[in-house]
């Protein structure tokens, strides 16, 4: 029996094996490469290091690995060098010649002998024919070529693997940046895109050439003079090309990101990138990413190009009927006025007012100035949409909301690139019927059971709009929180949690039964609205915002509304700061007699330095908001993602010696790179060094180069202060002083405040 177990686990083995080889041919070589090498006509069992090939930090997909000949790597050109690197080659017998355009090489199989732009030079290598199994492949020297044509080439022996780079010299919206970031790849169902301009990370997302990658994808892509449409299925996204609004069908978004021209300065290629997460999701693509690989995946599935994605777009079958167009002179007085939009403007012809209302069982609109002529009705995605041709209209957007009315729950008026249309959202039994009257047209809402003469409509006297029922133009790129009456400005405060990705709305009293009347309306991508909720303890209202990265925001109190605005903080924010308390949890920093410098740190900064910024225009980004250790590759990276005009790390020194004493600002010659107005590194650590030593009445140890991680591997300019000695006894004593400690905050605010005045930043 035992021998059987046995028997059964081998076999499972070998079949597991054989699975993986059939899946993963590159793992079959792994075990055994075999190949018939044509230059000396013999098979060879090849039992040296297999080497992988990264570029730009991605692991290229080789089918065939390279291989080292009298320890040079060498690897198939077509894979390594034309479809990862983008460059082109041509093959004529034994000649192979590769080209980026301005430097080109050419190498002859079995010769050492190489031409680079018709002078010769030597390898020391030849380039081989090899043959795997029944596939031909050519190798090259691959150092050499890397090397010839600009990248940067390291061979890591410990784990077999070349590291090719390469800072590629790009522009982003005619703005030059010189990229050595990640390169990505991006699979569709599996298979590999292949394409001649990067997939980079730019501005916190990642963007791709839109156009090869989503017509990869099975999309139809289409560009016009402003436009840039991709279609799949019943799904149509749009964008305009100078703006983040974007639209789903009819359904208004705002992206979170302009569509971007990139160029390859290099050789000229230019494509229009898009956000790879915002098209995916608005396409009900499923997208995964490898971090190993630095590879994308979009898959389809049930929900990838179908309108059911989008249930606020889908309704059931709603018809429209005909019915008997009767006035009666009767004069009858609305029942209930739901709103009045009147057009400011005396333009003709224009559609100078819609007038809603109930009456008779029946939600009805009447649209003054028009004729039934001027109108296109039809049913889409869920609602009753009219357009309205040949007339003009000054209303801008008009939104009104009332889900316990019989039949007009929703009405919305836009005005997009001079074309008019008013959607209205119904129930399901609710049908709609367009009545010409002598000077307007009334559109009548009504439950399809009804009689013929139930719809014989009786003239309706109009009355004035009640102060309640005020006029809103809502503006369409926007938050809209629409208030209850009672609501008043100093009710409103708000709360900025932007380490977790949210920010809270908070309104004084309870307002949840409130909005669930009165929807919030969001425009924006990214961003999703939590259902409102009591807090009972303080008595307040609180709206929570989840957004997929760090956003910006502001709002502002309307007449019966609250408008938020949504956006990147360098879009929301003129100033932005981020202050880093050095150390924290698990790392506490220097220590004596039972001082730590985590708490010191913390305490000037997310206290005292904190409360003067609470006060000013300037927005403060904190690296950590309690006790606890941040990565300090993350700590720098924060800058770069809200958009920061500097970064200050606060720190205090220690020594072996208790006699060394002062304060030293460090800053790295790695990132010190000016501005317009001369304003870099250096010239932060100098102001900082100067004033601080001066109002702390320390000495001044200077601006001193330095290599600290979150100076050097900062995006702005950056430095960290070494406030005092905590082994100098009487620099301890003073940082332990609360009153010294607030005069350092005050010199930290001060020196910010008078640097944004002397360089103008921003």
């Amino acid at each position: 029996m035992r021998n059987q177990y046995k028997k059964i686990l081998v076999f499972l083995l070998i079949l597991s094996f054989s699975i993986t080889v059939l899946q993963h041919p590159h793992t079959a070589y792994a075990a055994n490469l075999r190949y018939y090498d044509y230059s000396t006509g013999s098979n060879v069992n090849y039992s040296g290091k297999q080497v992988i090939y990264t570029y730009n930090s991605r692991e290229l997909p080789l089918t065939y690995p390279g291989i080292l000949i009298n320890g040079t790597a060498l690897a198939d050109y077509e894979e390594l060098f034309v479809r990862e690197l983008g460059l082109s080659a041509e093959r004529n017998g034994d000649s192979i010649t590769v080209s980026d355009g301005k430097t080109q090489i050419k190498l002859t199989l079995g010769s050492k002998k190489v031409t680079i732009n018709g002078v010769d030079d030597t390898m020391s290598v030849a380039p081989v024919k090899l043959k795997f199994n029944d596939t031909v492949k050519y190798y090259v020297p691959t150092r050499f070529v890397a090397e010839t044509f600009g990248y940067s080439y390291v061979w890591v022996s410990n784990i077999s693997t070349v590291r090719i780079t390469k800072t590629l010299s790009l522009s982003v919206n005619d703005k030059n940046l010189m990229y050595n970031g990640t390169l990505y790849s991006v699979n569709y169902n599996n298979h590999p895109i292949s394409v001649d301009m990067p997939v980079i990370y730019y501005d916190g997302q990642t963007i791709v050439p839109a156009k090869q990658i989503f017509e990869a994808a099975g999309c139809k892509y289409t560009e016009e003079e402003n436009i840039i449409s991709i279609s799949k299925d019943e799904l149509t996204l749009s964008l305009d090309k100078c703006s983040k609004i974007a639209f789903i069908n009819e359904k208004k978004i705002i992206s979170n990101s302009l569509p971007m021209h990139v160029k390859n300065t290099e050789n000229n290629r230019a494509e229009l990138y898009l956000s790879l997460e915002f098209v995916a999701d608005m396409l009900g693509f499923e997208l995964t990413y490898s971090d190993k690989e630095k590879r994308y995946s979009l898959q389809e599935n049930e929900f990838t190009g179908k309108i059911a994605l989008y249930p606020d777009l889908v309704s059931g079958i709603c018809k429209k009927t005909e019915v008997k167009e009767e006035i009666q002179a009767e004069e009858k007085h609305p029942e209930t006025i739901y709103y009045e939009w009147i057009n400011p403007s005396d333009e003709q012809p224009c559609l100078s007012k819609v007038y809603a209302y109930h009456l008779d069982g029946m939600d009805i609109v009447e649209l003054y100035g028009i004729r039934k002529e001027n109108i296109n009705d039809f049913f889409d995605n869920g609602l009753v949409v009219l357009e309205l041709n040949g007339v003009s209209s000054n209303m801008g957007t008009q939104f009104h909301s009332d889900f316990t009315a019989p039949h007009l729950n929703y009405s919305l008026l836009t005005e997009l690139n001079t074309k008019i249309k008013l959607h209205f959202m119904i129930p399901l039994e609710s049908t709609w019927n367009i009545i010409e009257q002598e000077n307007f047209v009334r559109v009548c809402f009504y439950n399809e059971n009804l009689s013929s003469e139930d719809l014989i409509i009786s003239s309706v006297k109009t009355e004035p709009v009640q102060e309640q029922d005020q006029i809103h133009i809502y503006p369409d790129d926007k938050i809209i929180i629409p208030l209850h009456e009672t609501i008043q400005k100093t009710d409103i405060s708000d709360e900025d949690m932007y380490s977790s990705h949210r920010f809270v709305i908070k309104i004084s009293g309870n307002y949840v039964d409130y909005f669930e009347k009165n929807p919030i309306i969001n425009p924006y991508y990214g961003v999703e609205i939590l259902k409102p909720e009591y807090d009972i303890v303080n008595n307040l209202t609180m709206i929570c915002f989840e957004t997929n990265s760090i956003y910006g925001y502001t709002y502002s109190f309307e007449d019966g509304y609250l408008e938020l605005t949504v956006g990147k903080p360098n879009e929301i924010y003129s100033k932005i700061i981020v202050l880093d308390a050095g150390h924290g949890g698990i790392d506490p920093g220097a220590i004596k007699n039972g001082t730590y410098e985590k708490n010191i740190t913390f305490k000037i900064i997310n206290t005292y330095v904190k409360e003067l910024f609470d006060q000013s225009d300037i927005k403060v980004y904190f690296t950590r908001e309690n006790d606890v250790k941040i990565d300090l590759y993350e700590r720098a990276a924060l800058a770069s993602e809200v958009g920061a005009d500097m970064f200050i790390s606060l720190h205090l020194n220690a020594h072996t010696s208790s006699s060394i004493r002062g304060t030293e600002v460090f800053y790295c010659k790695d990132n010190n790179k000016s501005s317009e107005s001369g304003f870099n590194s250096y010239q932060l650590a100098k102001a900082l060094a100067e004033n601080l030593s001066v109002a702390m009445d320390t000495r001044n140890r200077g601006a001193t180069k330095n290599d600290f991680v979150v100076i050097k591997y900062n995006t702005v300019p950056a430095v960290l202060i070494e406030l005092g000695y905590m082994t100098n006894a009487t620099e301890l004593s003073k940082l332990k002083d609360t009153v010294y400690q607030q005069k350092a905050a005050k010199t930290i605010y001060d020196t910010v405040i008078q640097l944004y005045s002397d360089y103008l930043l921003r």
